[in-house]
């Protein structure tokens, strides 16, 4: 046991990293589990080495609950027009409305994650001074929400100064910006977007990416151990053979205290940390540079080093920078596909060895560890983003050979090229080389099927991996009592998750508007939110890739801002809109588009939908035009109904009280936010809810909701996404089951109580 110590203790640092995030919510727990570990090593590895580990093991939780605890929050309102100065330091991402850079403030002073919104995008190194206004952007409390890294957003107003620094700490990324500007200047958007990612380590388009994704390629599309095994491979071997070629004499001078492998191995590491600052330093780099450069210190020092030794400990380095990076997907991916190939080359070795035909067995091990990965894996594509395309398995063994063996290895060469010596060879044959490999992957994508699944707990793709490891090691009577108890698990989760339908989800989209209505066979969208990303990870954490209908209440972009990416990503059947809203470019042709007014009125299955604003030949006398224009729509689930408002303002509140025997609703979305313009006493008094349900962002900049319209509210039961995170309404019958998901996230437990880890422990198994 004790020539495995280095191997314990890297595993013992990944768990205490992984206790850090959870030993707020299950001290008791994570003591017993440390008091039991504890004992099995004293049994088995001695007390001497038993104290080493557990040392370590506290070591490394209390930094990494350090590392928690002191990251700065000062910046958590949205402030207007606050001078700043600071400097850009990583290329730019395109977006909606200009481009994202990460900005190192000066002024004002912080230490958390700040990014900038630019029309045109700067050269790293460039220092800003200017007016801005500050947001500060934190992950949403929604289901399927991915955790975010929380980071203030500059939004400049007026730039007074913009310089370029000379430091060296910018050479790595003016490099990558070389390369990236010459990409976008010399190939076409789509070539140039592929390039970038796997040479430089940066994803700026997203719909290549997704296109890949759809067939299964998305790892190709970021730097990872196959770029860096083939870098070290052709180096490694390309100084073997110039060192052959050498006159005689240099080369029995070379190799009087030196073997060529030796050299090539020293040689290989210069290139490959030059590498590693070009790729970005993300995670799958960091992971296969550590790797590969341990590979070839082995070499170096004329000793065979493990694969899961280099494997725990890359991760241990990565975790102790990052401890937050444990629960990330990129992480996640990175190291299981790695542990999978490891374990399928062991299993098969015996199998090649020995073969007369080791070209065909060689293929073979290639099909077998590309569909290892794949199904390996799936659980953890699943668990994060709720979709799959088994086309993957094919796409797998057909493109990724040709890329990884041929495109990749000469694109690389010929950008080190230009790097040197501002030449880049033959640039009409990686045009033609990547153009060709996207056309296939783009034909192939229109008839690739995404399969979606609902979302389910964390501790099953646990359970998951511990089953396929016990199966593994062969321990077939542990894998099938822990399958067991993995099904059992399985079913108290679903009954936990059992909900009558109808359902209606407010969802938490910061300043904005979005709603879901769900049955068993329908969906129904009420407006998209600004960016529509929220709405999007709600519906494929509840496995729903059909809207039946998408409802878009009027054109401000809080409501509708999300449209685009909606469309491109979900198969929406109809839109209703209020006849006022343009489209550029113009809707699909299989898109039922309907134009409602007041007094319409439409069915989806039990559900009934009655239009009551905008009126016909009515006008705006005071207030906003475009808000007081919003689709007002009263939807009934039997005896229970819910009215949706939109933005209206008091001039279509008093003309809605034309129609007040139609008003009177059990729940009322409240209209624009909660802001003094709405919900008046009269609009109310008609209405007469019993619930209120307000869609807002936290310390909003407009003060909303106003105090007047909270202290008419008073007497109403009021939920709000800023504070309650996404808003379930379900109804049985006459009655109604309301779930807010506050309620489900995990919460510190000060001081111990051993009831309060209990009702954690059943949060960890709710599924929305």
């Amino acid at each position: 046991m004790h020539n495995k110590f280095p191997l314990i203790i890297h595993i013992l640092i990944i768990e205490s990293i992984l206790l850090s995030s959870f030993i707020f919510y299950f001290p008791i727990f994570c003591f017993l589990l440390l008091c039991f570990q504890f004992l099995i090593f004293i049994r088995n590895i001695g007390i001497k080495i038993t104290i080493i580990s557990f040392l370590i093991i506290f070591c490394v939780l209390f930094y990494s609950i350090y590392r928690k605890n002191n990251k700065e929050t000062f910046y958590s309102l949205n402030l207007k027009m606050v001078k700043f100065s600071g400097t850009i330091n990583t290329l730019p991402t395109k977006v909606k409305n200009g481009f994202l850079q990460d900005i190192s403030l000066i002024y004002p002073i912080s230490t958390k994650k700040t990014k900038i919104l630019l029309k045109t995008p700067l050269i790293p190194g460039s220092s800003l001074i200017g007016i801005c206004n500050i947001k500060s952007q934190v992950t949403r409390k929604n289901p399927g929400q991915p955790k975010l890294d929380n980071y203030l957003l500059i939004i400049p107003n007026r730039l007074f100064k913009t310089t370029q620094q000379r430091s060296i700490k910018f050479l790595p990324q003016i490099l990558r910006w070389k390369l990236y500007k010459f990409f976008y200047n010399n190939f076409s958007y789509d070539v140039a977007g592929f390039l970038s990612a796997t040479i430089i380590g940066f994803r700026g388009e997203k719909s290549l990416y997704n296109i890949y994704t759809k067939v299964g390629l998305s790892h190709l599309m970021s730097i990872s151990g196959t770029h860096f095994g083939l870098f070290a491979f052709i180096i490694f071997f390309s100084v073997q053979r110039i060192c052959t070629i050498l006159p005689h004499k240099w080369l029995i001078k070379l190799t009087t205290r030196f073997t060529l492998k030796e050299i090539s191995a020293f040689v290989t590491m210069f290139p490959l940390c030059f590498y590693l600052m070009l790729s970005g330093g993300r995670v799958p780099a960091v992971r296969s540079f550590i790797m590969t450069s341990f590979f070839l210190i082995g070499l170096l020092i004329g000793r065979k080093v493990l694969w899961l030794y280099t494997l725990l400990f890359a991760g241990s380095l990565i975790l102790i920078a990052d401890p937050e990076a444990i629960l990330k997907p990129s992480f996640q991916l990175s190291f299981v596909a790695i542990i999978i190939i490891g374990v399928t080359i062991d299993l098969t070795e015996k199998w090649i060895k020995n073969k007369k035909f080791n070209i065909f067995y060689l293929s073979l091990r290639f099909v077998f560890i590309s569909i290892a990965i794949f199904f390996g894996t799936l659980p953890i594509v699943i668990y994060h983003f709720h979709k799959v395309s088994f086309i993957g398995v094919i796409t797998n063994l057909i493109f990724t050979p040709f890329i990884c063996f041929f495109v990749i290895p000469i694109s690389l060469i010929f950008s080190f090229i230009f790097l040197l010596t501002d030449y880049f060879p033959v640039p009409i044959l990686i045009q033609y080389l990547v153009g060709f490999t996207n056309s296939l992957i783009f034909f192939i994508s229109k008839y690739a099927y995404i399969y979606t699944f609902r979302g389910f707990s964390i501790v099953f793709l646990i359970m998951i991996y511990i089953n396929i490891i016990l199966l593994i090691l062969k321990q077939y009577k542990a894998f099938v009592i822990s399958s067991i108890f993995t099904l059992i698990l399985f079913i108290y989760s679903y009954s936990l998750s059992k909900v009558s339908y109808p359902c209606v989800t407010f969802l938490d989209v910061g300043h904005g508007d979005s709603a879901v209505i769900e049955t068993k066979d329908t969906t129904v969208v009420i407006d998209t939110g600004p960016s529509g990303r929220e709405l999007a990870n709600y519906l494929r954490y509840k496995g729903i890739n059909q809207i039946d209908a998408l409802v878009l209440s009027h054109s401000g972009r809080d409501h509708i801002g999300g449209f685009e990416k909606i469309i491109k990503e979900f198969n929406v059947v109809e839109l209703w809109d209020n006849g006022y809203l343009k489209y550029f470019p113009p809707l699909k042709d299989k898109i039922i588009h309907r134009k409602l007014k007041a007094g319409d009125v439409l069915y989806k299955e039990n559900m009934k939908f009655l239009i009551l604003h905008p009126m016909k030949g009515y006008y705006s006398l005071k207030g906003d035009e475009k808000n007081n224009f919003s689709l007002v729509l009263k939807v009934y689930f039997g005896k229970v109904s819910v009215l949706f408002t939109g933005d209206i303002e008091k001039d279509a509140e008093e003309n809605l009280l034309k129609i007040r025997n139609v008003l009177k609703t059990k729940i009322l979305k409240i209209p624009h936010h909660g802001s003094k313009t709405s919900t008046t006493q009269r609009f109310l008094l008609s209405v007469k809810p019993d619930i209120a349900i307000i869609s807002l962002e936290k310390n909003n900049p407009y003060g909303h909701p106003n105090k007047e319209v909270l202290n008419r509210l008073k007497f109403i039961d009021i939920y709000r996404t800023d504070r309650d995170g996404a808003i379930r309404i379900c109804v049985n019958k006459n009655s109604l089951k309301i779930k807010k998901f506050s309620d489900y996230l995990l919460t510190k437990v000060y001081p111990l109580n051993f009831y309060q880890e209990l009702k954690n422990l059943k949060r960890m198994f709710n599924i929305w």
